[in-house]
């Protein structure tokens, strides 16, 4: 069992992360949250996936936009 923690303990295992990077997860976070908050607008029971997608596309490419 310990050689499977050594294992995946290893430097080589874990990814090394830029700031650049951190900066495009903080991004698309921010994305997802403003476009999720859209979305709340909209769902209402009954509402099917195939009704919500256009909008979840629309949204996210509304934001990217304006920003």
């Amino acid at each position: 069992m310990f050689d499977r923690i050594k294992y995946f303990m290893k430097m080589e295992n874990i990814p090394i992360h830029s700031k650049d990077d951190f900066k495009s997860m903080r991004d698309a976070g921010l994305l997802a949250s403003k476009v999720l908050d859209r979305l709340y607008e909209i769902i209402i029971p009954g509402i099917s996936t195939e009704d919500i997608n256009p909008a979840m596309v629309f949204f996210s490419y509304a934001i990217k936009t304006c920003e």
